[in-house]
């Protein structure tokens, strides 16, 4: 991907074993950003991985979508190698990076044994974050900040205007595996449904070519893939509503892997946490 000023986006792959984010570059002359930290866990892979394009000294911002452990964790690691690296942030999520305390221990509370896989954070410095709101514009790479509530209320999706490159963060769910893949919602608690759709109806307005999950990978149908995430939401509301007043989370959950069209997604003890780790936030939810 290149926009007319020579801006490129690289993808970098999936990060971490197994994989916890799918790593962008972007690159304008000498200069680099990255789109989400990920956790503490995949960082050196990832510096690895940006040696193969730029110094990774050169990198002048990370963009987080979102202060999750998997999106933003890793941030202080950069800042500890890279001290003169910026973290762009939402304004409400800039001082859980400062002091991430009540993160950890929320995050503890949520991932269970996922939390292992991801690793600690820890504070960012002020004077290295750059709390911004919505519609933020990064002039230098064209990268607006649009805000996105609903996956969190500090969830925001990164744009890139050059290529019309959507990064939606977790604000339009996530992407099992890249083109042809099958979305699955990232909806942990607290998890607000209402603001989600609302949110991606202001994604769907944006002239858009391509879409970038962290979760993982791309697809050059944007506007359909969106439109697959209202279904996929609507039916596991729908779903989960109904079936939990049935049966146990266990046997609702084995009854959505089995249907057609999530069968084939790939099953482990930390993909299970991770699938029903997304489906707890929807109301009425057994998982």
């Amino acid at each position: 991907m290149e926009g007319s000023d020579k801006t490129k986006i690289i993808y970098l792959g999936e990060l971490g074993n197994p994989p916890i984010l799918s790593g962008y570059l972007l690159l304008k002359g000498k200069k680099g950003a990255l789109l989400e930290s990920g956790p503490t866990s995949v960082v050196d892979e990832y510096i690895n991985r940006v040696k193969k394009y730029i110094e990774p000294e050169d990198l002048k911002y990370i963009f987080v979508s979102h202060i999750h452990l998997d999106h933003a964790g890793g941030s202080y690691r950069f800042i500890e190698k890279f001290p003169e690296m910026k973290v762009i942030v939402h304004e409400k999520g800039f001082k859980h990076l400062v002091d991430p305390k009540k993160l950890i221990e929320a995050s503890k509370a949520a991932l269970g044994k996922i939390y292992s896989y991801w690793g600690d954070p820890e504070p960012v410095p002020e004077k290295n974050i750059i709390p911004v709101s919505d519609q933020f514009l990064e002039p230098e790479f064209r990268i607006r900040v649009i805000y996105t509530p609903g996956h969190a209320s500090h969830s925001t999706s990164i744009y890139h205007e050059e290529t019309s490159t959507l990064f939606p963060g977790d604000a339009a769910g996530m992407l099992f595996f890249g083109e042809g893949g099958k979305i699955w919602p990232a909806a942990p608690a607290p998890f607000f449904i209402d603001q989600f759709f609302e949110s991606l109806k202001k994604l769907q307005k944006l002239k858009l070519s391509k879409i970038c999950f962290p979760h993982y990978g791309c697809s050059g149908r944007p506007y359909a893939v969106l439109e697959e995430a209202i279904r996929t939401y609507d039916y596991f509301a729908s779903f989960l509503g109904e079936r939990c007043n049935e049966k146990s989370g266990n046997e609702v959950f084995e009854e959505i892997m089995k249907r057609e069209e999530f069968k084939n997604l790939p099953r482990s003890d930390y993909f299970d946490e991770f699938y029903k780790l997304n489906l707890r936030g929807f109301q009425g939810s057994c998982i």
